[in-house]
């Protein structure tokens, strides 16, 4: 299923960059209020947890790992601090979280963000109402050049080899060129017959008519964007873009 999922993504070395960093990065879910952002991140050796409770309120504590799990303080109100336990499922893009209060266990789901942004704190605590549709995106697209952070074109991007066919449709679900998907395959080694069944549902969304966000089987990566009514610009965060013309 991985090899879908970077398909899918679109960048295959951001999301294989994501496998490989162990509890490091950005996550979203809920733990003290409905919605969370938690950061764990390296510093002089130690391990250090950033709990978002807003743009403005957030707690720091040092964890530690062990035997492949997280555990780090998390402070109450009153009384002694829970002991939290992080431990990350098999695709490395899922951290379960527990812990046990009066005698009972308790376990929340958090989901890695891909690609996070250098403001991620400002940028994942604007309102959620702002996430829409934006229209001039609807539609059928062709990704005719790719070029990479230095300006240069990407000759080997696997979009555009041929004149695929990404839709971006109303009801918010993305729809790949399914021949794009057998050339994919194909250049993976894959031979066995492809079951389409077998696809990650993607979908997208857009966040103050800048921000492109396509989802895949749990994975979000981000985009600035630009649109006119016959081209598409979307440009990762570590500055490759990608030109699209509507078809």
């Amino acid at each position: 299923m991985k090899p879908l999922i970077f398909f899918f993504g679109l960048f295959f070395l951001l999301i294989a960059n994501s496998f490989g960093q162990g509890f490091n990065g950005a996550y979203q879910g809920s733990l003290v209020t409905d919605k969370n952002l938690l950061i764990i991140e390296e510093q002089k050796g130690n391990t250090l947890i950033k709990l978002f409770y807003s743009e403005k309120e957030s707690i720091q504590v040092i964890g530690q790992i062990s035997t492949g799990k997280l555990t780090f303080p998390l402070p109450q109100n009153e009384g002694e601090d829970l002991t939290v336990c992080a431990e990350l499922l098999e695709d490395s893009n899922h951290l379960t979280i527990s812990f046990e209060l009066d005698g009972k266990s308790y376990s929340t789901l958090f989901e890695r963000i891909a690609s996070p942004k250098r403001n991620i704190v400002q940028t994942f605590f604007k309102e959620a109402n702002t996430d829409s549709l934006d229209p001039r995106i609807i539609g059928n697209w062709v990704c005719y050049l790719s070029k990479d952070s230095t300006g240069k074109a990407e000759k080997d991007n696997i979009l555009t080899k041929k004149a695929y066919v990404t839709s971006f449709m109303k009801n918010g679900l993305v729809v790949y060129d399914l021949q794009m998907i057998r050339d994919v395959f194909k250049e993976n080694g894959y031979t066995k017959p492809l079951d389409y069944t077998q696809i990650p549902k993607a979908t997208w969304s857009t966040l103050s008519n800048s921000i492109l966000t396509i989802t895949v089987d749990g994975t979000a990566i981000e985009y600035q964007y630009e649109v006119s009514s016959d081209s598409l610009k979307l440009i990762t965060d570590i500055g490759s873009t990608q030109y699209y013309v509507r078809k």
